[in-house]
């Protein structure tokens, strides 16, 4: 039994609705590419910026590796993304026409 089956069967237990991606998608987007937006680790960057490195076993782990971004990056990012809390974030881990990409999902927590 997976884990979504533990959950659905603990919390859920007449079932869930069955709904399509999307029925239920607002928008779907990529990242943005640094290089092309804004810098990486400049001397003012105070910022994690998180990528699918920072995440293990559905968590996100920063690290002395984790690059960082300054105020101004993360006000870019906001403007395209328009994330609120609530939402859910699908995560890649493969980019690839022919792999087996799996995801994981992170709900924003307030």
């Amino acid at each position: 039994m997976s884990k979504i089956d533990e959950l659905i069967n603990k919390y859920c237990s007449n079932g869930v609705e069955f709904k399509t991606l999307e029925k239920v998608v607002i928008s779907v987007k990529t990242g943005l590419n640094p290089r092309k937006n804004f810098q990486l680790n400049t001397q003012d960057a105070k910022n994690y910026y998180v990528t699918v490195k920072e995440v293990t076993s559905g968590k996100i782990v920063f690290s002395d590796r984790t690059d960082k971004i300054n105020d101004e990056a993360i006000s870019i990012i906001s403007n395209r993304s328009n994330l609120e809390f609530d939402n859910v974030l699908f995560l890649a881990l493969a980019q690839s026409e022919n792999c087996d990409c799996r995801y994981s999902c992170k709900q924003l927590e307030r």
